[in-house]
């Protein structure tokens, strides 16, 4: 589907798009598990290890999508770090056919946004090897690079690849660029640019362990406003900066709640040190389920997420495209109320309450309104502030 097409699609619903794959549970490459600090010091049971440092999300994307690479490219991909600590570690994602990446360097990003380095490119190696081959949907986890960053640094990820990669639907990472040949190492760039993520699913970061979130939902969350956007002005990315913790991204433009279940192992799960889900998420099943479908999905999902993470439920915001379906408007106040009243969950990010009118249920406060279904890059930071104000205070019991 050409881009304009999809985001003709994306003003109606938050997604049409139809899922071309939905995710199999493929091992990561070398996995690895975090030590709970908690576990009593095997030379003495009665002791509690002190907190190690650990590994935990300092950039996260689903990337549901698939991008063909015919020949070898070089991808410099520029990436907002929500993580400060001393060493890194990269995690990519394959496409619907094999992948290969020949050579990945990190370096920090120059302040122009123009694809030149800033510090000198280091080599990132998967099990001691600078190649790795990829295969079709599957995560490969990079070995651990001493590499200090601080809280909002922006990284240079460059790596040459071909075959397909994963990749998200829209452009949300500016400063990005695409070459053809070997230029990872490469001071200065020459590509075009390229701001659709691509490859790279993760950064993690290992320093002190926090609380951190992740978000879950539909192209709402991942930051969807003209097509053309920006990875932080997302609301989990707002909040992330507010809160100067972790808020990693796994929304899909495109999915609903069925989507996201499916998706759960390889784009949640996947991701160490989580403590608290933000799942915003249920916009694209509001033309073809009932209430009661939509509670019962929707209890379904939580009860997988409930034994990874605290669970804080967000409302749907306002909704009001031109020839909306009537019955869309009151099954949308209806879940809402549900999801007011819902039990068992840490808390509720009442997104609808903040931006609605008044006088007008399904329509939006001034400024807050894109198209009728998303908001605006206001609106988007009015809920990441919003979400901060309810995240702020100490974690549920």
């Amino acid at each position: 589907m050409k881009p304009t097409a999809f985001a003709l699609l994306l003003l109606w619903g938050c997604a049409a798009e139809p899922q071309p794959h939905t995710p199999n549970d493929k091992p990561l490459v070398d996995p690895g598990t975090d030590p709970d600090p908690n576990d009593p010091d095997p030379n003495d049971p009665g002791k509690v290890t002190e907190d190690p440092p650990i590994f935990q999300p300092g950039y996260h994307q689903a990337l549901r999508w698939s991008y063909a690479i015919p020949s070898r490219t070089t991808f410099r991909i520029r990436i907002p770090l929500g993580r400060a600590g001393d060493r890194i570690r990269l995690t990519f994602r394959g496409g619907e056919r094999p992948a290969k990446l020949h050579v990945v360097t990190v370096a920090l990003a120059d302040e122009d946004g123009v694809g030149a380095l800033g510090s000198e490119p280091l080599n990132v190696e998967f099990n001691g090897s600078s190649r790795v081959s990829i295969a079709p949907r599957a995560l490969v986890r990079s070995d651990p690079l001493p590499f200090r960053v601080s809280f909002r640094q922006e990284l240079y990820v460059s790596f040459e690849a071909e075959g397909e990669l994963a990749a998200g639907a829209i452009d949300l990472l500016p400063g990005s660029f695409a070459q053809p040949g070997a230029h990872a190492a490469d001071p200065d760039f020459d590509g075009a640019p390229f701001p659709r993520a691509i490859g790279l699913a993760s950064v993690g970061v290992e320093g002190a362990r926090t609380r951190a979130f992740v978000a879950i939902g539909d192209s709402i969350s991942e930051a969807y406003v003209s097509g053309t956007d920006d990875y932080r002005n997302a609301w989990p990315a707002v909040a992330e900066d507010l809160l100067g913790l972790p808020v990693a991204n796994a929304s899909v433009s495109g999915q609903g709640v069925l989507e996201a279940q499916a998706g759960l192992a390889d784009e949640v799960f996947s991701l160490p040190g989580i403590t608290d889900c933000l799942v915003l998420i249920g916009t694209n099943n509001l033309w073809d389920h009932d209430e009661a479908g939509m509670e019962a999905i929707l209890r379904t999902f939580t009860a997988k997420l409930a034994p990874f993470c605290r669970i804080w439920l967000g409302t749907l915001p306002p909704k009001d495209p031109a020839g909306m379906d009537p019955r869309v408007k009151t099954l949308r106040k209806g879940l809402n109320d549900w999801i007011r009243r819902e039990p068992g969950v840490a808390g509720i990010l009442d997104f609808d309450a903040l931006l609605r009118r008044d006088e007008d249920p399904d329509g939006w406060i001034d400024g807050s309104r894109e198209d009728g279904v998303h908001p605006s890059v206001i609106g988007q930071r009015l809920m990441g502030e919003e979400a901060a104000r309810l995240l702020g205070g100490p974690p549920a019991p």
